[in-house]
């Protein structure tokens, strides 16, 4: 397996990475004044390639071992490449995962604290089948304590977009923190909370009151059953009317499907298809759906033109093996050239379709 080395990460090529974009606009370049902020924790991502997710008590080979930046970094570098100023939120530590992060960070163009707590970031192993299919444990390091202190040190101003994700908030105390911080934020942020894999670890209570706040909601159709199912005694409707606010959006990504955009309390619902492709990798593709669909909005896209741009990424992202290199803004803008798709509104289905594990 390649790692970490002085100057960055290693692929299982021994090809040195230290920035993961294979393109960063300079500031001036940038598409909008205001900032994507981002609180999702980064760790460092560990892919094994298997033939197929080992059952319990089964031992299999992996015939390919990488490790790479992850969680957070994928997230920062999606919006970076799109060429919108970024800043990510969530704590580095000392170790030396968090120093070679920390130099890609910078290499991308994409600011950070300065500040690093004792310790390191934490490791996350994914295993990926030949379909592209995945599975995923991780060990929580630094970056699954949000600071307080650390949070109102971000200057976000109105304008801004702040993405918060599920797996931000399986910690009851870093979740206060966030809840805290986003309460505090000006008006005219936008606030997008993408449910992550990590939905079900995340207590009712403080699901509740972060939703509460977004403006848009994106989640895979997995990630909506489970909301579905937890959320139901608080919901007035399919929607998850009572929960959100009443200006609030959805966001459903349904994998070869595409996603579909749910508008004016579900009366108003647009599909979205999908480019034509043979997934490779879907490791960090409803990462980088969401940060794309993120700076498509800063850039002043509306929010169903953004998931266009988000789709046209994500086909672009499963298309190579590893989460890396990033889409960048003229992979999408050429895509969305050669494969134009039609946006027509629908009638949805509701939001509980089945646990089917799709980005």
């Amino acid at each position: 397996m390649r790692g970490s080395g002085p100057y960055g990460f290693v692929d299982d090529q021994g090809r040195q990475f230290s920035g993961y974009l294979r393109h960063t606009a300079p500031k001036e370049s940038l598409r909008s004044r205001h900032r994507f902020i981002t609180t999702a924790a980064v760790h460092l991502a560990v892919t094994l390639n298997v033939q197929q997710v080992p059952s319990e008590g089964d031992q299999v080979r992996a015939s390919r071992a990488v490790s790479s930046p992850g969680g957070g970094y994928i997230v920062a570098a999606g919006a970076r490449a799109q060429e919108v100023a970024t800043f990510l939120a969530s704590p580095l530590g000392t170790g030396p995962n968090s120093h070679s992060i920390r130099r890609s960070l910078l290499s991308a163009g994409i600011e950070t604290f300065e500040t690093a707590l004792v310790g390191d970031i934490g490791v996350a192993v994914t295993m990926v089948e030949e379909d592209g299919k995945m599975a995923q444990v991780v060990a929580p390091g630094v970056e699954a304590e949000s600071s307080q202190e650390l949070l109102e040190r971000v200057h976000v101003e109105p304008g801004d977009v702040v993405h918060v994700s599920g797996a931000d908030l399986v910690s009851e105390a870093g979740a206060q923190s966030i809840i805290t911080w986003l309460k505090s934020l000006p008006e005219g942020v936008t606030l997008v909370v993408a449910a992550s894999p990590a939905v079900a670890l995340v207590s009712t209570e403080v699901w509740l009151e972060v939703l509460g706040l977004a403006d848009i909601v994106t989640m895979n159709i997995r990630e909506a059953a489970v909301f579905t199912l937890n959320l139901k005694p608080h919901t007035t409707g399919e929607w998850f009317q009572g929960v959100l606010r009443p200006t609030a959006s959805i966001v459903r990504r349904m994998g070869p499907l595409g996603c579909e955009v749910i508008e004016d309390c579900g009366t108003r619902v647009t599909a979205i298809p999908a480019f034509t492709a043979t997934p490779v990798d879907t490791t960090g593709v409803g990462d980088i759906h969401v940060a794309v669909m993120c700076a498509s909005l800063l850039a002043g896209n509306t929010l169903v033109q953004a998931c266009l741009r988000a789709n046209a990424a994500a086909t672009v992202e499963i298309n190579h093996s590893t989460a890396f290199p990033v889409p960048t803004l003229e992979d999408v803008d050429a895509l969305i050239e050669a494969g134009h798709h039609d946006i027509v509104p629908t009638r949805a289905t509701p939001a509980v379709v089945g646990i089917m594990d799709a980005e």
